[in-house]
């Protein structure tokens, strides 16, 4: 029967063949199943402790007549599950003090299954078994005594007589002994099981310690961003752009009234930011010494010329001039805001976010534009990011074609996965390109590239 049930058997429990002998060879090295062919009688408690099963399978398909294996199991405290036949039906009680099945292998699959879902009725009749006193030979030996009513034979020898007595006493002494060894495995069983509640919720104290260690980094992070955020609100760049903060509001507000694109918000401004458009930017800064012919200042920033091999210049220097000179007032930013843009993916837009960081604590005049929505990263990143747009370091265009901001840039970035359009576009309106590896580069380098003092 055994072997009938072994394989389906395996599949949902880890079985242990315990003091098999030379029977249990053959199931040796099968997944799943562990095999002790022999042990000492004095190892027994301490094996099953140390397997801590949740039931004992008992299979016989001859009528046992008492079963030691039986009693020692019960004495245990362990759940038996055993073949409806002989002394396993006589002493069992099913559900009660252990579980009977049919001598049928699709039977005792399916019990045990039953009680793999339901581990309540085990943990009820382990905890039954553990209650129950343990009936020892002398216990047995004293119920025969009851119902046979013996009488000492007046003509035994007294010889006879203390022999009797040394080897009752001997078998109580052996009784009281096998007793204590099986408190002694209970006791340890229940040490074992509490030591490992402790050591969980020890773990779970140390992740709560972690998280609450979290949690008071962010709340400083905030307070160092409320600092630096007030401090922008009091500076002199600030007061001095409110006029054009107004005007963008009022420019919002008119094109949201009018049938034109519609005036989408952008994250991290105070007023909205309409899509750049060439008819925004047919008209520059006109020079009067020149006789109001447009003109195009690069004297402040360095910005590099397309490319060899790329188009010409799709754009006049006018029209880049107005161009720069729209997307810093939607992003309400003075005319000497030194702009950076880039696009790309979630690891692109994490080490833009840096970048910006370390920058914007040595320089308060270079705005970082991502050409993107919010990617989907970590706590931290998030955070940081929320601080850069709060103080106006970072801003992200949300629902707008952002194509139509590259040309206001200082700088593109390129990335790991940039956007060609993006790019064509940088280097037709003559937009200083750099390469990926600048967003590895610190801050100090990085404002040598652009050419302003901290």
């Amino acid at each position: 029967l055994l072997q009938s049930v072994i394989g389906d058997l395996a599949r949902f429990a880890d079985v242990t063949l315990l003091g098999s002998g030379d029977f249990g060879q053959p199931f040796d090295g099968l997944p799943g199943v562990n095999v002790v062919c022999e042990y000492e009688i004095d190892e027994l408690a301490g094996l099953v402790v140390a397997m801590r099963p949740d039931c004992a399978l008992m299979l016989s398909v001859l009528p046992e007549s008492y079963s030691y294996t039986l009693s020692e199991m019960m004495a245990l405290g362990v759940p038996v599950v055993a073949t409806r036949m002989g002394a396993f039906m006589e002493r069992i009680e099913d559900g009660e003090n252990g579980f009977l099945v049919s001598a049928d292998a699709a039977a005792v699959i399916s019990r045990l299954r039953e009680l793999d879902a339901d581990r309540v009725a085990l943990e009820r009749v382990a905890t039954t078994l553990r209650k129950r006193a343990v009936r020892t030979a002398f216990d047995m030996v004293k119920d025969y005594h009851g119902l046979l009513r013996m009488e000492s034979d007046a003509s035994s020898s007294r010889s006879g007589e203390g022999l009797l007595q040394v080897l009752f006493e001997r078998t109580q002494l052996e009784d009281s002994l096998a007793a204590e060894k099986v408190k002694a495995a209970r006791f340890e069983a229940d040490v074992h099981a509490h030591s490992a509640l402790v050591k969980n919720r020890e773990g779970r104290i140390a992740e709560l310690e972690a998280r609450i260690a979290e949690l008071e980094a962010d709340v400083a992070g905030l307070a160092r961003a409320r600092v630096e955020y007030e401090a922008v609100l009091a500076s002199t760049s600030w007061r001095v752009t409110r006029p054009l903060r107004s005007i963008s509001g009022l420019l919002s507000g008119a094109f949201k009234s009018s049938s034109a694109v519609g005036c989408p918000v952008v994250e991290g401004c105070a007023v909205g930011a309409a899509p750049l458009r060439q008819e925004d930017v047919s008209a520059g800064p006109e020079d009067p010494a020149s006789g109001g012919e447009h003109r195009e200042s690069t004297e402040e920033f360095n910005v590099s010329a397309p490319l060899p091999g790329c188009e010409a210049n799709a754009f006049p220097a006018c029209s880049i001039a107005a161009c720069r000179r729209l997307v810093r007032e939607r992003l309400g930013l003075p005319d000497c805001a030194f702009v950076t843009a880039a696009a790309g993916s979630v690891e692109a837009f994490k080490r833009f976010v840096k970048l910006a960081g370390s920058v914007s604590k040595c320089n308060t005049h270079v705005a970082f534009v991502w050409l993107g929505s919010w990617p989907a990263v970590d706590a931290g990143c998030r955070l940081e990011a929320d601080i850069l747009v709060e103080t106006r370091d970072l801003f992200l265009p949300d629902d707008i074609n952002t194509i139509d901001w590259v040309p206001g840039a200082d700088i593109y970035l390129l990335t790991d996965t940039d956007n060609d359009a993006y790019r064509q576009s940088a280097l037709e309106a003559g937009v200083r390109v750099l390469p990926a590896d600048s967003l590895e580069a610190d801050a100090g380098a990085m404002l040598e590239v652009f050419r302003i003092g901290t």
